[in-house]
């Protein structure tokens, strides 16, 4: 590693710890844990992910989301705050060991049926949520911790009550952060607006004239404890802990393809979900709160140039650091810069060019990306991201559903089989009609199929051979469908065949009462003359 690239981790890292040292204690406070065990988790769960996540540069840490939902799920239950703490601690634990077993048994390809347009119209509800947060903050007026338009309602209504010097500083640290994004991007702005902002702070004696700043925490080492909690409250978290779970992964799988460069290596959704699972489990067994990929810390750390394993295992050591010595240090931040921070971090989220393209060319992508915004800023984020996930789904299954079935034809010189309705110029086979289904075949579209064979004009003696080289499986509600398809076949005077068949949905074709089924490597033995005759067929041995 040369010397430049490793003063330009050293520099992401310090940028990282900037911030996530100050987020994780306001983070810890709107939860209701006591920030000093916040602070000591920090290290612990940054460190689980850098081992056993993929990527390299995603900071795993308290976020506005899984603060906000621990805060909501907790604040109903009691309102002794220190069986509050140990609740929100047990969510931690629940929702590290959810993602943690969902990982060892190869659950992560949940992932994947978050349809992108759902994933990024999630993320910029999110991201409209915590810069509606943050502005309440740099404002310093009081809120209702209910939807976003309600929480701007009481922003907006309250102009006359703004404290005039915390907008100042906070408009001033947002100025000056994007001008030296946009004039000076090779400059760690965060890092040189944090430090500028300390040193007005003792400069200028902010906190007397009323800014709120980041609260004094006790410095410690990670001490490991279990929630003292009886049976019947574990299991009325575990619902939430479901649902902070799915959270957890769709925000830490969206922001690390944020971070991640055209070159990397894909993310595998099942170590993503072991890696965010022992962090949360680390962080819960020393009293900490729920983590996930943090928006605002992986982005800042990129945008000045962090790129290698070695970011997040830096920022793991000097959060420890800060958390053993230096926490006195984070009392000189102003809390109106740290909003301006975040708001900044996270505003890559709120870019509206892939909305534009979306309504552009795909209005149902735009129906369901602004759907998910809707539902994250006005339901919050668990109904909200669980709303993307069922659009998704329901995205998916009208997909597949929608099965096109080729009729083929013999190209001239007899080299491949192509669909008729798209190649002109195909031979017709005399006796023979193949048909292709585009796609796999389930539940949800061997109707599909099953028409398209209904419509082959009936002529006794023919065949009805059934390409069926897109299913790499067929199950047993397919089977079933197959089996009444052969019948209506064979009660018209026809033969079916099946050609292509690869070996999971050969064994599953032998293992049933179609096993008798004419069944061909290759459709010019399928087609060949009198080959659906009785007699041993020809089996597919992929």
């Amino acid at each position: 590693m040369s010397a430049a690239t490793i003063r330009t981790e050293l520099v992401a890292a310090l940028t990282a710890v900037a911030l996530l040292a100050p987020e994780t204690v306001a983070f810890a406070q709107i939860a209701g844990v006591p920030p000093a065990q916040g602070l000591a988790a920090a290290p612990l769960c940054v460190l689980a992910y850098a081992v056993l996540g993929r990527s390299p540069r995603l900071i795993v840490g308290a976020t506005a989301a899984t603060a906000v939902i621990t805060s909501a799920a907790v604040a109903g239950l009691t309102a002794d705050p220190d069986r509050r703490a140990r609740l929100a601690v047990a969510l931690t634990l629940l929702t590290g060991g959810i993602l943690l077993i969902t990982g060892l048994l190869r659950g992560g390809f949940i992932a994947r049926f978050l349809a992108p347009e759902a994933l990024r119209g999630f993320l910029f509800g999110l991201a409209v949520v915590i810069v509606v947060r943050q502005a309440a903050v740099i404002v310093d007026v009081p809120t209702r911790t209910t939807n976003v338009f309600v929480r701007g309602w009481d922003i907006a209504g309250a102009v006359p009550h703004w404290h005039l010097p915390s907008l100042a500083i906070g408009a001033a640290a947002l100025i000056a952060l994007l001008l030296l994004e946009t004039r000076l991007p090779r400059i760690p702005a965060t890092l040189l607006v944090l430090a500028a902002a300390a040193a007005a702070s003792a400069r200028l004696r902010l906190r007397s004239h009323g800014v709120a700043h980041v609260p004094r925490v006790p410095a410690g080492v990670p001490r490991f404890l279990v929630p003292d909690l009886d049976a019947a409250a574990w299991l009325h978290l575990l619902p939430t802990a479901a649902g902070m779970a799915l959270i957890v992964l769709v925000l830490g799988h969206g922001v690390a393809e944020r971070v991640r460069d055209p070159d990397d290596p894909p993310l595998e959704p099942n170590r993503e979900l072991a890696g965010l699972g022992v962090a949360n489990l680390l962080t819960g067994a020393v009293g900490g709160l729920a983590v996930s990929g943090s928006p605002s810390v992986s982005l800042a750390a990129r945008a000045v140039g962090g790129r290698t394993r070695w970011l997040p295992m830096v920022t793991a050591a000097l959060v420890l650091v800060v958390g053993l010595a230096l926490t006195p240090a984070f009392t000189l931040l102003p809390e109106p810069v740290l909003a301006a921070v975040v708001i900044m971090a996270v505003r890559p989220f709120l870019t509206v060019r892939p909305l534009r393209t979306y309504l552009a060319r795909d209005p149902r992508a735009f129906a369901v990306a602004a759907t998910a915004i809707l539902g994250v800023t006005t339901l919050t984020l668990i109904p909200g991201l669980l709303i993307a996930v069922a659009l998704s789904l329901i995205i998916f299954i009208a997909d597949a559903s929608h099965l096109h079935v080729s009729e083929l034809g013999r190209a001239p010189d007899g080299s491949a089989y192509l669909a008729l309705d798209r190649v002109p110029g195909l031979t017709r086979l005399d006796g023979v009609t193949v048909l292709r289904p585009d796609g796999q075949l389930f539940f949800a579209n061997i109707d599909r199929l099953a028409a398209a064979v209904d419509a082959v004009p009936s002529q006794p003696g023919s065949t009805i051979v059934l390409d069926l080289s897109a299913s790499f499986d067929l199950r047993l509600s397919v089977l079933n469908a197959l089996r009444t398809i052969r019948r209506r076949t064979e009660q018209s005077g026809r033969a079916l065949a099946f050609a292509h068949l690869y070996r999971a949905a050969r064994d599953a074709v032998a293992a049933s009462d179609l096993a008798d089924v004419a069944t061909y490597q290759t459709l010019d033995q399928a087609t060949a003359p009198g080959a659906a005759d009785p007699g041993t067929p020809t089996l597919a041995t992929r």
